[in-house]
């Protein structure tokens, strides 16, 4: 059985990249991994922060605390600060299509 060698800061820099998270997000993203050796690391697992859903979304901090506050968007509290699952931005996003499909429908 051959052992593949793997450079893991490039890969570690495209997971990075593909779960769209900042520096800071995925190093505490690895720390936990480290902890939870027990069973396999899953995207869903990853909470994200207020700057991190405002680049998936391409809106300003201001315009998320806009989208939060309107209950848009289901959010956890950790320690004073907003964290988000990616399944509740899918969740928004879907919605969002949704209302503009409606829109869209009407005006035709």
């Amino acid at each position: 059985m051959a052992i593949q060698k793997v450079d893991l800061s490039q890969e570690e820099s495209r997971l990075r990249e593909e779960l769209g998270l900042s520096s800071e997000s995925f190093d505490v993203l690895l720390k936990l991994i480290d902890r939870r050796t027990d069973r396999p690391y899953s995207p869903e697992d990853v909470l994200l922060s207020m700057e991190d859903v405002a680049a998936m979304l391409q809106v300003s901090i201001r315009t998320l605390d806009t989208i939060v506050a309107l209950g848009e968007i289901r959010v956890i509290w950790v320690r004073g600060q907003r964290r988000f699952t990616r399944k509740a931005i899918e969740a928004y996003v879907d919605a969002q299509t949704d209302f503009n499909r409606d829109i869209l429908r009407r005006a035709a």
